[in-house]
């Protein structure tokens, strides 16, 4: 009886806690309705562990100094094995720890039709290049990727990371890295379209592939790697057909985020925000 009665309070907070979050996610949903919505996908590369945050944040630092009106979209919250290190950006991201492009194609429909995003930031492959699938039968599900992504959201913008290279102990996946690299901006032409265009975003070059440079295990960004990641997305986002320059700073503009701690309101957007569907994962 004792045990039941000291199990009824934690149940409470549990309830509570629930409901703290689902009122969260509605305020967030509709707070951000005007602002532009950027889906990071990928495989843990986007997706950052408890150690690493991913290039997520500092992408989100260098948007919010920029002011730009932007939110990230995506059905995660936690980072691979719980909560990241740092709590203090936008949290919301479709990182898949371990997933092959045949993984994140399967559920890539879905997840754009949930969370419609207006831009994806799509680093995905690297899984694949541990197997023996031909390089174009990888290339061939990225095409397929955003084809689901548009389902979505027809003017979806695509910006497509040519890969990060690996260091040792997994350089042994780098020829395969780079012949698929080499595809892809062919790929981008063919699938580019003029309201829904695919932008290739080289973030091999100049990346390091000596061991913990850039990688902390051969394979994921350091903070280092995440700076050059994050350096990269921001300089392609700035495109005329994406967001554009920087917008001027307004009196009332913010400095926070929309992740678990504050947000704020910030000038306005160059792409027309759609209403979303809240769909959550803790895992």
């Amino acid at each position: 009886m004792r045990a039941i009665r000291a199990f009824r309070p934690f149940r409470a907070f549990l309830l509570l806690l629930g409901l703290l979050l689902a009122f969260w996610i509605m305020a967030s949903s509709y707070l951000n309705q005007d602002r532009v919505s950027i889906m990071p996908l990928g495989d843990s590369i986007t997706h950052g562990n408890r150690h690493y945050a991913s290039y997520r944040r500092p992408l989100w630092q260098k948007l919010q100094q920029a002011h730009y009106p932007v939110n990230f979209v995506g059905g995660r919250l936690l980072n691979k094995g719980g909560l990241g290190p740092h709590l203090d950006f936008d949290l919301h991201h479709q990182g898949q720890w371990g997933w092959t492009t045949p993984m994140l194609l399967a559920e890539s429909r879905q997840w754009a039709q949930d969370q419609r995003p207006d831009i994806v930031l799509l680093h995905a492959g690297t899984n694949d290049c541990f197997g023996d699938k031909p390089v174009t039968e990888i290339r061939d599900n990225l095409g397929a990727i955003i084809d689901s992504l548009r389902a979505g959201n027809p003017r979806v913008k695509v910006l497509l990371a040519q890969l990060i290279p690996a260091a040792p102990p997994n350089e042994r996946i780098n020829p395969r890295i780079r012949a698929l690299n080499a595809l892809l901006p062919a790929l981008a032409a063919k699938k580019t379209r003029a309201q829904s265009p695919v932008v290739i975003v080289d973030q091999h070059t100049g990346f390091s592939q000596i061991q913990n440079q850039d990688l902390h295990d051969g394979l994921h960004p350091n903070a280092r790697g995440e700076e050059k990641l994050a350096a990269r997305w921001f300089q392609a986002l700035q495109a005329p057909e994406l967001l554009g320059p920087p917008p001027a700073p307004t009196a009332r503009a913010g400095v926070g985020t929309r992740g678990p701690t504050s947000f704020s309101w910030v000038g306005s957007a160059t792409l027309t925000a759609a209403a979303r569907r809240p769909h959550l994962s803790l895992d």
